[in-house]
């Protein structure tokens, strides 16, 4: 287990002194002698100017980057994965505190980028002694010369991290993290007494990573600070950067914080709820990210996605384990867990979305993992953190061959559950572990594997995943089709619809009222609910029950139904959202819904597009339907369009499986970007409403995609009015390629 830093430098600071260590290759003397009789004379100034001679990379960027030449910008230019993986388990200059794990961390990292289709030649490794400050400053700087627009930048540190509290003043001629005497902490060096508050601005920098020691008596740190303007000097060039950090309390480097610092845009898009930094723990949030010893770059209109990987959070130390379990005790690796878990995620997830690799972890998480908690944030949850295509197989020298059953490109139909998977790994090194759905698999000779598996009725996936002595991570995949209870796999989970109906506005308001919302939604009410088994009821965790049915809503009471889905709605639910009522668009690109306490022209009595977005990524829920029914609808939650796949006569079923297994979250709107009618259809209904109603009574299929639902409502409303209904995935909302399935009740 990755040790405690609280005890670890507890230890540190009981130390005695070291006599006879001088410093070797040390880059620049103290800039005053002080005999170790007068130690105790030291002015804060003469204290705080020893640890910037100790401490390399305490107060600086590490490196200028305003002579860099301008990035490659040109239309239609190809990204590429890039990265800067750094292993330092050596901060401190005491053996037994050395970390085995950030070196396999970060080589298995760069296999697992290299098998997903990335060049290992893009893929910088700093390990073992070089990972110094100076080796990491020339290797950012060569990072960010190669990065262009659209490329995707992935930046890792695995070892220890410290808070400002524990970065020793050192006794002459001992280093700040050995076991030899201390003068004092930084956090100490701060307040009036110091002049400009240098102490303060530098201690805001953290919290620090323990790079490792270039020479004894010196420690060599990598700031929280400095990290975030390498982070926005690679977003600056276009490309999308993710961070990630396997190190004590990561969560602490708050980097969203600090890049929400320089671009006020990120406010409403990043999670802000701890604004804690520096050593005094409730310091203003600007000071987050404008503190330090220099000017922070600004990020430009172009720059790129943001996301962050936590393998902590505050006070967690993280953990280091034997893997892979599967493997024979001999064979195994040191690995930091998160490190293990997230690259595994990253080799055997279908899409590498932030979404769909958190889940892949918290499904196959075991005991220690959910001790440690992660945590993830992104500006996008649609970006996958790979720029290039998946290739259909790993590099020649790393893959997978399945000799049973024999594999199609599509899924192959068995007729009984039990299946034998038989195989061999071709790789560099040999295979110590392999695993068939998470399960180890039997090694048999010449790198062969066999498992047993038991089939679930639909499409099966069939995920292997092998780890050589080489550090190589391989994986290979592969479906299968089982018939059995297809059915009863399509419709699993429990079904919500949630209707929203405004139609009567406050006087006053400047809002004119409308006439068909309220009915509208209760008939659409009684055909899910009758038909295809839908709750407009949902049990809260506390106890009680939340009515999913909102008439002449206010915008607050909108606001916390949203809210209390996301708590209480489970991650194999689906979810209908119907909505009925005004809806309104700003030339700049802003839509929004009208609840029924809005005031016309007054923007901030709307609910804003972005806020639905968000709340539908909230949604644990597999997939959900948004189906709106206002005027500007189809301007609410743009995307680029995308048609959804269509399933086939012969195997239906097995795509409409296919289609509800993916995450999905899908909007059809009664229009575009125009007004739609509040009339025009049979018993009082909107000409929209009645296409639905009627699709969903009269459906062709028991079985049926939205894609499919749409067809039929697009028919006939563009034959009856000028307006036209659209369909598509909602960007930022978490879409994974899926669709939403409705499944009949049979009668």
């Amino acid at each position: 287990m990755r040790i405690i830093l609280g005890l670890l430098l507890l230890v540190l600071h009981a130390g005695q002194a070291a006599a006879g260590m001088t410093p070797v290759g040390a880059p620049k003397e103290p800039a005053e002698k002080v005999e170790p009789a007068e130690q105790a004379k030291l002015t804060d100034e003469q204290k705080l100017q020893r640890l910037l001679d100790r401490v390399v990379g305490l107060d600086q960027p590490l490196f200028d980057a305003d002579d860099l030449a301008p990035p490659d910008c040109e239309s239609g230019r190809q990204g590429v994965t890039r990265g800067l993986f750094i292993a330092a388990g050596k901060g401190f200059e005491i053996e037994n505190f050395w970390l085995p794990g950030p070196d396999n961390d970060v080589e298995l990292f760069r296999n697992t980028l290299a098998l997903r289709g990335a060049d290992p030649d893009k893929l910088i490794v700093v390990r073992e002694d070089q990972a110094t400050y100076s080796v990491v400053s020339v290797a950012a700087r060569a990072l960010a010369e190669a990065t262009h627009c659209g490329d995707s930048v992935i930046v890792q540190f695995s070892g220890f991290a410290v808070d400002p509290e524990y970065i020793p003043v050192p006794d002459e001629g001992v280093g700040p993290f050995s076991n030899g005497r201390k003068l004092g902490n930084l956090d100490e060096l701060t307040g009036d007494a110091m002049k400009h508050g240098i102490g303060d601005t530098i201690a805001a920098g953290g919290p620090f990573a323990l790079l490792n020691f270039h020479a004894p008596g010196y420690g060599d740190v990598l700031s929280a600070a400095a990290l975030s303007e390498l982070v926005t000097v690679l977003r600056n060039r276009g490309a999308d950067v993710s961070v990630i950090l396997d190190a004590p309390s990561a969560n602490t480097f708050l980097l969203e914080a600090r890049q929400a610092q320089i671009d006020p845009r990120l406010y409403t898009k990043l999670d802000l709820e701890d604004q804690w930094c520096g050593p005094q723990r409730q310091r203003s949030f600007t000071a987050c990210g404008a503190a330090v010893t220099w000017e922070p770059t600004l990020l430009s209109p172009r720059a790129g996605a943001l996301t962050l990987f936590y393998g902590t959070q505050r006070g967690e130390a993280g953990q280091e384990r034997k893997l892979p379990l599967t493997a024979p005790p001999r064979d195994r690796k040191i690995y930091g867990l998160f490190s293990y878990r997230l690259a595994t995620a990253i080799a055997v997830s279908e899409r590498t979305t932030i979404g769909a690799l958190s889940r892949h972890i918290s499904e196959r998480s075991d005991m220690d993992m959910r001790r440690q908690r992660y945590r993830m944030i992104t500006t996008d949850p649609d970006l996958d953190l790979i720029a290039e295509d998946r290739p259909e197989r790993g590099p020649k020298e790393g893959r997978i061959v399945i000799d049973t059953p024999e594999t199609t490109r599509t899924a192959r139909k068995r007729t009984r559950p039990e299946l034998r998977v038989a195989g061999h790994v071709l790789s560099r090194g040999e295979p110590i572990s392999v695993e068939v759905n998470g399960r180890p698999a039997v090694l048999t000779p010449d790198r062969g594997f066999e498992a047993e598996l038991v089939l679930q009725a639909g499409v099966n996936v069939v995920e292997i995943f092998a780890v050589t002595r080489q550090n190589e991570a391989i994986t290979h995949r592969f479906e299968l089709f089982y018939e059995g209870d297809i059915r009863a796999v399509i419709g699993e989970g429990k079904r919500y619809a949630v209707l929203i109906a405004n139609q009567d506005y406050a006087d006053g308001s400047g809002i004119s009222d409308l006439q068909t919302p309220v009915g509208d939604a209760e008939a659409l009410a009684r055909v899910l609910s009758e038909r295809y088994g839908f709750q407009t009821e949902l049990e809260l965790p506390q106890g009680g029950t939340l009515d999913l049915f909102l008439k002449n809503a206010g915008q607050r009471e909108t606001g916390l139904l949203m809210d209390q889905l996301s708590q209480a709605i489970g991650e194999r639910d689906s979810v209908v959202v119907f909505y009925a009522g005004h809806g309104e668009y700003k030339e700049r690109g802003s839509a929004y819904w009208l609840p029924a306490d809005a005031v016309a022209n007054a923007y901030s009595t709307y609910i804003d597009a972005g806020d639905i977005t968000r709340a539908l990524n909230r949604m644990r829920a597999k997939n959900v339907l948004l189906i709106s029914d206002s005027c500007y609808s189809g301007m609410l939650l743009r995307s680029t369009h995308q048609d959804a796949e269509m399933p086939g006569n012969e195997d239906r079923l097995r795509m409409l499986q296919r289609l509800a297994d993916k995450r999905s979250r899908i909007v059809i709107s009664s229009g575009l970007n125009e007004p739609v009618l509040d009339s025009g259809g049979d018993d009082g209904h909107s000409v929209f409403a009645d296409a639905l109603l009627r699709a969903l009574r009269e459906p062709d299929e028991s079985a049926f995609s939205a894609r499919e639902l749409f067809n039929k409502v697009v028919s006939r409303v563009t034959a009856l009015a000028s307006q036209t209904p659209d369909f598509r995935p909602i960007h930022g909302a978490g879409h994974d390629g899926g669709d939403f399935v409705f499944l009949a009740r049979d009668d």
